[in-house]
């Protein structure tokens, strides 16, 4: 996983995800995906069986709802895939309280 300049551009993400092109786009809406990282991890399941999973979400972005910068150009986006669905988990646009992240190296996290 990686930030900034070295994340790598939405066709690729789309192809090591298995997503049909312009599917990132449709999940996280305007003003679209422009760059990003991944991670996956490929399992079989039993029908019936749960899985379940643990996130948090860090990020250097100010969501919607912070005073400076007053508008979040970019849009910090967690989504999770269980194939063949996918949905968006978060996003600093969401309405959602995120608090401070002391020793991650980022600003903010949804806990």
């Amino acid at each position: 996983m990686t930030t900034g300049e070295s994340a790598g551009s939405t066709a690729g993400l789309e192809s090591f995800l298995g997503l049909s092109p312009g599917a990132l786009n449709a999940l996280v809406g305007s003003p679209g995906v422009f760059q990003g990282s991944a991670i996956k991890q490929t399992f079989s399941t039993t029908p019936g069986e749960r899985i379940s999973f643990n996130w948090n979400f860090l990020t250097n972005e100010c969501p919607s709802f912070c005073s400076n910068p007053p508008n979040n150009f970019f849009r910090d986006t967690a989504f999770a895939i269980i194939s063949p669905l996918y949905s968006k988990l978060t996003d600093t646009n969401a309405v959602a309280t995120f608090v401070s992240a002391p020793g991650t190296g980022f600003n903010e996290q949804s806990g």
